[in-house]
């Protein structure tokens, strides 16, 4: 009987020990795919970031470039009209742009949200700043140029 019971509790013990052992992988496994989604979207996120820089450096240079034009008529006018001719001023002012808009990709921001892939980004600062620009001043940059258009 003895042997009966130390057998049964040998094959139980084994049992148990297999399925904690299959649980624990299982999490190691969901672990190491979240940590790798968290990474991927991380440098994705990066990257969307770099190219939106580019296009805010754009946009300045594009506004910097105008607001010099503007300068030159604005001092031709000061100055009576003397310094530059009517075809030199309108064609400065054509080459004035001022209708432009900043819209930042986040189409990356929109995939990390919806299946709830945010919570994997620990850092709540991170998470704040994310929150912050890809919600609130999209929201502000919409309005702005809303009213511009």
């Amino acid at each position: 009987m003895k042997n009966i019971l130390t057998r049964g509790g040998i094959e139980f013990l084994a049992v148990f020990l297999g399925i904690a052992l299959s649980l624990y992988v299982e999490e190691m496994q969901t672990e190491k795919e979240n940590e790798r989604k968290k990474d991927q979207y991380l440098s994705d996120l990066t990257n969307t970031l770099e190219m939106d820089i580019q296009q805010i450096n754009k946009l300045l240079e594009t506004l910097i470039n105008s607001e010099k034009l503007i300068t030159e008529i604005q001092s031709d006018i000061d100055e009576n009209h003397k310094a530059l001719s009517d075809i030199e001023i309108l064609n400065k002012l054509l080459d004035v742009e001022v209708g432009f808009s900043f819209f930042p990709q986040d189409g990356i921001f929109n995939q990390l949200i919806s299946p709830g892939s945010f919570e994997l980004i620990k850092d709540v600062e991170l998470k704040n700043i994310l929150l912050e620009m890809y919600n609130h001043q999209k929201q502000r940059n919409y309005a702005t140029s809303t009213e511009i258009d």
